[in-house]
């Protein structure tokens, strides 16, 4: 197992719940590569598409987590669209969303940016009534599977 970077990802995120809240939210996560399956879809083209299984902790605003997320992936030379799913547990209940996107690599398939729109796709317990959409954007200094940077933004709301 591979361990990613420190990702610290900054939310906007405005909550109609009770009390009411808006504001910015802190999230620290120490994610771990756990698995990578990839297939050469067209070596020529330096073309992989694969999957990556990560976890690892969370702390959102002081507050412990777990984060899960998985990424698939279709890159030729380290350019490409991408999909991610990331479930956040807390122990009030979970958060999941979905994003897609494109990553674009230089000419040696490295140093890369991704960037692409996230959407609240399902919820347990305080955030079973959660919807919201958002941004995920980053850099890649590296091969894919190396070390990342993200940022995430995303306006949520959840009622209770």
């Amino acid at each position: 197992m591979k361990k990613l970077t420190v990702v610290t990802l900054t939310a906007l995120v405005v909550f109609f719940a009770l009390p009411a809240r808006a504001g910015q939210m802190d999230w620290t996560m120490r994610l771990t590569l756990n698995h990578v399956a990839t297939a050469d879809a067209d070596p020529a083209a330096k073309r992989k598409v694969g999957v990556m299984d990560i976890s690892g902790p969370a702390e959102i605003e002081g507050r412990n987590a777990q984060a899960k997320v998985l990424v698939l992936y279709d890159y030729a030379n380290g350019t490409g669209p991408w999909q991610v799913y990331m479930t956040l547990t807390l122990t009030d209940g979970s958060l999941t969303t979905y994003g897609s996107g494109l990553t674009v690599a230089d000419e040696n398939g490295l140093n890369s940016r991704f960037e692409g729109p996230l959407m609240v796709v399902a919820g347990t317990g305080r955030y079973a009534n959660a919807r919201g959409s958002g941004t995920m954007s980053g850099q890649r200094a590296a091969k894919v599977g190396d070390d990342v940077q993200i940022d995430y933004e995303i306006s949520l709301k959840v009622t209770e």
